[in-house]
């Protein structure tokens, strides 16, 4: 559906593929001070693979993707140009990720023993 976006008309369909295939529709971006440091506690804490690592032109890791089960979760850098931040020392973001665990006392532990602060202990809901 060609649809004019900004004064350009034509279509994208066809010149790239809609959603990859093995993708998730809906991907978390979260961006993080330390990336690489966020990717070890997730691998540590909920069992994470990454399946993608992109370093910088300074050598630091730039861009990640990884998978929590099935969901996918690309871990990032912040980067000039781009206004999104990683959340502020405090905690505090507009945007919560929930991760279902098998075991929530043992992740939260385990979250702990890895640095984690709790900022809202966990309860039973719902």
């Amino acid at each position: 559906m060609g649809l004019p976006i900004l004064g350009r008309e034509g279509s994208m369909a066809g010149k790239v593929k809609g959603i990859p295939e093995g993708a998730s529709v809906v991907i978390p971006r979260m961006f993080c001070r330390d990336p690489a440091a966020q990717i070890e506690f997730c691998k540590a804490t909920f069992g994470a693979e990454e399946l993608v690592r992109r370093n910088g032109a300074d050598g630091s890791l730039a861009h990640a993707l990884v998978t929590i089960g099935p969901a996918m979760v690309m871990i990032e850098s912040e980067w000039p140009g781009i206004t999104n931040r990683a959340p502020a020392p405090d905690g505090s973001s507009p945007v919560a990720i929930f991760v279902y665990v098998e075991d929530v006392d043992r992740a939260v532990d385990h979250a702990v023993a890895k640095g984690a602060k709790i900022l809202m202990p966990p309860q039973d809901q719902f």
